[in-house]
Order: C-alpha cells, then sequence, then structure tokens
C-alpha cells in the first residue's frame, strides 16, 4: 500500500501544518507535518508540561540533528531529540523545544 495517500488526504482535510526545514546549508525544504502537543505530567505530578511533537513522511527530510532548525505553522522550534521512525518507518516522529 501507499501510504502517502494518507498524507494527500490529511492535507486535503486540512489536517497538517506547513512546515519548514531550516538546517542553514544548503537551503529550506518545505514539507507537511502533523503537529501534535500533548500535555505531561512534571516534577513528580505537581506541574503541568506540554511536548511539541510533529510526524513526518520520513523521505520529506535529510537525517535531523539535536538543534535543527524547524519551522511550524510560522513558529519556530529546535529539534529536541532524534526522530523515531514508526511502524514500516515511512512516518517519523520528532519532539521539538521552542528556538
Amino acid at each position: 500500500m501507499d501510504n502517502s495517500i494518507f498524507f494527500a488526504a490529511f492535507r486535503a482535510a486540512g489536517f497538517l501544518k506547513p512546515a519548514v526545514y531550516k538546517p542553514g546549508q544548503p537551503g529550506e525544504k518545505s514539507f507537511d507535518c502533523q503537529w501534535q502537543s500533548p500535555d505531561m505530567l512534571l516534577l513528580a505530578d505537581e506541574a503541568q508540561g506540554a511536548e511539541f511533537l510533529i510526524e513526518f513522511q520520513t523521505a520529506d527530510l535529510p537525517p535531523l540533528r539535536i538543534d535543527d532548525r524547524i519551522d511550524v505553522d510560522g513558529v519556530s522550534y529546535a529539534v529536541r531529540t532524534p526522530p523515531m521512525k514508526k511502524g514500516d518507518a515511512f512516518f517519523s516522529t520528532v519532539a521539538l523545544k521552542p528556538a
């Protein structure tokens, strides 16, 4: 099955956010991603925070490095963790932090 049909359908339905990978050199690369910002408990459940995650088609981006810059829907973030491939590796998820 061609998994790219899912992103095409998600894009058409408005479920994806525009993003731009900005490595500095050789240049920027636009792609679409699913944005996730789940709440999480911190400090022995005494504080609440949010994690910033994007899911993207693995082939859309080169290997990401910690602190690479990605703008999502016009807001700048930096890569916080190495990307994690999902299932058959067609899609990957990466955690971001405010840049």
